[in-house]
């Protein structure tokens, strides 16, 4: 059975924390990172099926950084997470990153392991 490679980024700590221990019985193989730079040379590695990250990033918003994902690696299924429920967040997420999946902040753990599951 294929372990599928997951990368989460936020800038909260226990948020990357909370992600992992949710995800952690499930066959997925979670790396995490504080900021979207670092996560840029695990993404060139190639092999990553999914990318979540928290709407608010370092230098640029999770829209912008998903964007960039898109155009250079389509393949991969993209989730955006955020604490701020905005219409046209939402609305800026599909139209120019094409985003899989929007998520609100705070989660409930069995509606994200169901979207993970439907993007892969």
């Amino acid at each position: 059975m294929k372990k599928y490679k997951i990368i989460i980024i936020d800038d909260e700590e226990s948020i990357l924390n909370a992600l992992k221990r949710t995800l952690r019985e499930d066959n997925y193989e979670v790396v995490t990172f504080l900021n979207s730079e670092a996560s840029e040379n695990e993404i060139k590695k190639g092999d990553v099926d999914i990318i979540m990250c928290d709407y608010k990033l370092d230098g640029k918003d999770g829209i912008e950084f998903l964007e960039d994902i898109a155009k250079g690696s389509p393949q991969i299924a993209t989730i955006l997470f955020t604490g701020n429920v905005d219409f046209q967040v939402a609305v800026d997420a599909v139209n120019r990153s094409n985003v899989d999946k929007l998520i609100v902040k705070p989660w409930e753990n069995q509606d994200l392991k169901n979207t993970i599951k439907q993007a892969i």
